[in-house]
Parts: C-alpha cells; sequence; structure tokens
C-alpha cells in the first residue's frame, strides 16, 4: 500500500515497481490488480539484469497463476543472464524458494554451469533444500564436490559452513575431509565448528577439538575471539577449559572481554572462577564492564551481586559518554536495587543530553512506581532538550513506548514535530518511519490537528522529497481515512503531475 501514494511519480522503474508491488497486498479488487499490472510493466522495463530480477522475485509471490510462474520464469532469465557469477549464484539462491518444479530444473542447469566452484555450490546447496529425493542427494554431492575444489581457504570454509546443515551422513566423511584440509587455521575453525554440530558422538568431540586447536593458532586476535565465540556454544567441559585458556590468552582488551563474554554463559563452576578473574584483570574500563556484566548472571550470590558493583563502578569510569551509556543500558537488567540507585546516579551526571536520556530510559524499565515515573519525565526532559532535530526525534520516539496517557501523545506530537523540519531527507525520512507505527495506533482525533500541520511543512519541499515523507507516513493516512484515502492522495498526485511535472 505504502507505493501507492508516490509509485507512479516515481521515474526510476526499479523504484517505481518495488513500491507498487509493496502496495499490493493492502489493496482490493479490481485496484490489487491495476496495482500489480503496473508494477509488472516497471518491471519489465529494468535495464540492469540483477535489478530486474529482484523487483521480478519481489513480484512474484503477489500474482495469481500463471502470471506467477510466467514473472518467476523472467526472473530466473535475468538470474542467469548476469555477469558476475557470485552475483549470479546469490540470485538464484534467493529464487529457489519460489520456483515451481519445472523452474527448478532450469534453476539447477543455471547452477552447475556456473564456473567458480564457491558460487557453484552456494547455488547448489540452496537449490537442494527444495528438491525431493533422491534428486536432492545427487545436488548436494555436487555442491560438496564443488566446495572441495574451490582454492580460497574462507570461500571453501564458507561453502561448507552452508552445506553443513542439509548434508546426509554418506557426505559428512568428505565434507570433514574436505574441512580438515583447509590451510589457514580461521577458515578451517570455523568450517570444522559448523560441522561439528551434525555428527554422531564420539566424532562431534574429535573434530570440536581439531576446530578449538585451530582456533587456537590463529594469529589475529580479532579473528581467534570470534572463532572461540562461534565454538563456546557446542564445546564439551573438557574442551572449554582450553578455549578459557586461550581467551585469557588474547593481549586486546577488547577481544579478550569478547572473548570471555562469549564463554560465559557456557562454563562450570571451576573455569567460570577462572573466567570472572580474567574478566577483572582487565584494566580498561569498557572493556571490563563488558566482562564483568556478561559473567555476573551465571554466579551465585553473593557473588553475583559484588561482580555487578565491580561492573558499574568501572561503567562510572567510562570517559566516552556514547560508550558509557550503553553499557549501562545493557547492565541495567541485571542490577539489584541498591546498584540501580548507584546507577541512576551516574545516568544523571551524563552531560550529553541523548546520551542521559537513553541510559535513564533504559533504567527507568527495572525501577518500582513512583521512581519509574520519575526517572522515564528526567530522561523525557533530557530528550526535549536535545539541539539537534533528528536526535531529538529518535530520543523522543524511543520514550514513547514506555510513557503512560496522555504523556504518550504529547511526545509523539513533539518528536513528529522535530522530524518534519529535519532538513537532511534521509534523516528525515528514517525518523518518520520510525515514528509512524507508533501515530499509526492513535486515534483520528489526535492525528487530524497533527496531520493538519504536519502536511503543509512536507508540501513545502520538492514533490520527491514530499512522496517519501507521504510513503513513511503511509500508516498515519491509513489510520485518518483507510485504503481509500491513500488511492485518493495517489491520484491526487499522479494529476498534478501531468500539469506539473
Amino acid at each position: 500500500m505504502q507505493g501507492l501514494v508516490y509509485a507512479r511519480q516515481m521515474p526510476e522503474p526499479g523504484h517505481r515497481s518495488g513500491a507498487l508491488a509493496a502496495s499490493a497486498p493492502h489493496l482490493t479488487e479490481p485496484l490489487r490488480g491495476q496495482v500489480l499490472a503496473q508494477a509488472l510493466e516497471a518491471t519489465r522495463t529494468i535495464g540492469d539484469e540483477g535489478d530486474r530480477w529482484r523487483a521480478l522475485a519481489a513480484l512474484a509471490p503477489h500474482l495469481p497463476e500463471p502470471l506467477r510462474g510466467q514473472v518467476l520464469a523472467q526472473a530466473l532469465e535475468a538470474a542467469r543472464a548476469i555477469e558476475d557469477e557470485g552475483s549470479r549464484s546469490w540470485v538464484v539462491a534467493a529464487l529457489a524458494a519460489h520456483l515451481p518444479e519445472p523452474l527448478l530444473a532450469q534453476a539447477l542447469e543455471a547452477a552447475g554451469a556456473i564456473g567458480d566452484e564457491g558460487s557453484r555450490s552456494g547455488a547448489l546447496a540452496a537449490l537442494a533444500r527444495h528438491l525431493p529425493e533422491p534428486l536432492r542427494g545427487q545436488v548436494l554431492a555436487q555442491a560438496l564436490e564443488a566446495a572441495r575444489a574451490t582454492g580460497r581457504d574462507a570461500e571453501r570454509s564458507r561453502a561448507l559452513a552452508a552445506l553443513a546443515v542439509d548434508l546426509p551422513d554418506s557426505l559428512q566423511a568428505q565434507a570433514l575431509e574436505a574441512a580438515r584440509a583447509i590451510g589457514g587455521v580461521y577458515a578451517r575453525s570455523r568450517a570444522l565448528a559448523a560441522l561439528a554440530p551434525h555428527l554422531p558422538e564420539p566424532l562431534r568431540g574429535q573434530v570440536l577439538a581439531q576446530a578449538l586447536e585451530a582456533a587456537r593458532d590463529i594469529g589475529d586476535e580479532g579473528d581467534r575471539w570470534r572463532a572461540l565465540a562461534a565454538l563456546a556454544p557446542h564445546l564439551p567441559e573438557p574442551l572449554l577449559a582450553q578455549a578459557l585458556e586461550a581467551a585469557v590468552a588474547i593481549g586486546d582488551e577488547r577481544y579478550r572481554s569478547g572473548a570471555l563474554a562469549a564463554l560465559a554463559a557456557h562454563l562450570p563452576e571451576p573455569p567460570l572462577a577462572q573466567a570472572l578473574e580474567a574478566g577483572r584483570a582487565i584494566r580498561r574500563e569498557g572493556s571490563r564492564s563488558r566482562a564483568l556484566a556478561a559473567l555476573a548472571p551465571h554466579l551465585p550470590e553473593p557473588l553475583r551481586g559484588q561482580v555487578l558493583a565491580q561492573a558499574l563502578e568501572a561503567v562510572r569510569a567510562i570517559e566516552d559518554e556514547g560508550s558509557r551509556s550503553w553499557i549501562e543500558a545493557v547492565l541495567a537488567r541485571h542490577l539489584p536495587e541498591p546498584l540501580l540507585a548507584q546507577a541512576l546516579e551516574a545516568a544523571r551526571a551524563i552531560g550529553d543530553e541523548g546520551f542521559r536520556s537513553g541510559a535513564l530510559a533504559a533504567l527507568a524499565r527495572h525501577l518500582p512506581e513512583p521512581l519509574r515515573g520519575q526517572v522515564l519525565a528526567q530522561a523525557l526532559e533530557a530528550a526535549r532538550a536535545i539541539g539537534r532535530e533528528a536526535e531529538r526525534s529518535r530520543a523522543l520516539g524511543a520514550l514513547a513506548p514506555h510513557l503512560p496517557e496522555p504523556l504518550l501523545g504529547q511526545v509523539l506530537a513533539q518528536a513528529l514535530q522535530a522530524a518534519r523540519v529535519i532538513r537532511d531527507e534521509g534523516e528525515r525520512s528514517r525518523a518518520l518511519v520510525a515514528l509512524a507505527p507508533h501515530l499509526g495506533t492513535r486515534s483520528a482525533s489526535f492525528l487530524y490537528p497533527v496531520w493538519g500541520e504536519t502536511l503543509p511543512i512536507l508540501a513545502s519541499r520538492t514533490r520527491q522529497e514530499l512522496l517519501a515523507d507521504l510513503r513513511a507516513l503511509v500508516p498515519v493516512i491509513l489510520r485518518l481515512g483507510g485504503p481509500q484515502a491513500v488511492a485518493e492522495i495517489f491520484w491526487a498526485i499522479q494529476d498534478v503531475g501531468r500539469w506539473w511535472p
């Protein structure tokens, strides 16, 4: 329905088609059929093959048969014409779930013709999920063969990981052999970690041990902590101790903190104590607070309260107010009442109004009444004081769901007032899109005066900007007048465009 407001005025056929396709499900016949026909007409004029197939694929699910099959055939034809093999593979994979059986055969032919092994493997794997046996097993075998043939470590690792969930038992040994043969330790660790959960015991444990061994050998510490994080949910207790040892050995405190946080939920009691010691030893306040906040929920009382207090102390020492606000918001849900009071004091001391508003709003959710209302009022006061319209609108919009009536209506009106005067088109559109769902739930009596003030401001801009703004505010228009109002606005803009293009 959104595209009906502005789609016919959009000069670029891909944008026009996409907007009309998005509008169609919300319309009744015969208007729905008319809009779908317009979308299809626009789609067929798109010059770029990749853009054309994307538009056709988005449109196809909304079309009746036999037109749907015809459009999917055109989308597949457009995909086969894409020169870049990586893009072609991605397109075929995206189309796979929508294709009827005759077109699946054509898609298989197109996927098999892709020269790049990694791209071919990805396309075949995506198609295999929608095929009946025994063809499914045959195509998975071809996808695995292509994955094994690629010479690039990262690509082979990604291809094997994509295949892991679907591989039958008969192909697991070959996939495992291919993963073990990967030269790069990061790529090898990720491939083994993806395959291991689908293997039977005791082979699963052996493969996880190999994946962990590879992870520990990774030179880049950022890659090392990401590999450890991927392994953490799958490791048995003896291997978790080794993973913790590897995490503690990471020199960069940001990555060490991330690795400790990833392991926290999975560690049994003795290693958990070692992880806590490592977290407390981190010198950077932001990294230390993140590690302690992740570890604390898994500790027994009274140790949990002590660690949360230490995490909060680290947060309060962070100089960057944005980081302080974000970490305090994450920490808030774990804090007991005495520490919430300290966190409130720290949040109130944040100088930047936007960060202060966000931190106070996050804390307020966990407070009893009447303190919750008082803190929300302080968050609202900070949000209203933000000088930049885009930031003020975002902060007010974020607060809105937590406010009682009639304050909610006032704040939404203020957020819209800030949003509609944002000069940057992209920022204004994002602000309006964020507010529209909240505004769309309001009564017509609330929306009429707000709309009356907003529309003249939007109409003072260029037609392209007006159309983009109206698209964002479709939930408001629907609330005011229903689908017919949206259609009437669309036709009115079209008529004006004929005279003043």
